[in-house]
């Protein structure tokens, strides 16, 4: 059985807050993250907690970008997913990913 490969897209308010977003999700470790969770989000500004317990925040384009952001690290977390590879085109991250339930 083959795992599910799929991709997210991801848009940050600018390409700074992207390569910060590029630079949390990149760190891995077989095939783990370094990311704790989610600490808060207001509005478009998603707080996101590492292992080392350090906190960082993210500005997202909008409110439904932070939403797919939360909903993502939550999967990562659980280790319902994992990262694959990331790109970072301006403002916009695309990360593949691969999903560690379903099969095919």
């Amino acid at each position: 059985m083959k795992k599910l490969v799929g991709s997210i897209n991801l848009e940050c308010l600018d390409t700074y807050e992207a390569e910060k977003l590029e630079g949390m999700l990149s760190h891995t470790s077989d095939e783990l993250t370094y990311l704790l969770g989610i600490v808060k989000t207001v509005e478009s500004e998603v707080v996101i907690m590492l292992k080392d317990k350090s906190c960082h925040s993210v500005i997202m384009r909008d409110i439904e970008s932070a939403n797919t952001l939360n909903g993502f690290v939550r999967d990562l977390t659980f280790k319902k997913k994992s990262i694959k590879s990331i790109r970072h085109n301006d403002h916009k991250l695309q990360v593949t990913y691969i999903d560690n339930l379903l099969e095919i």
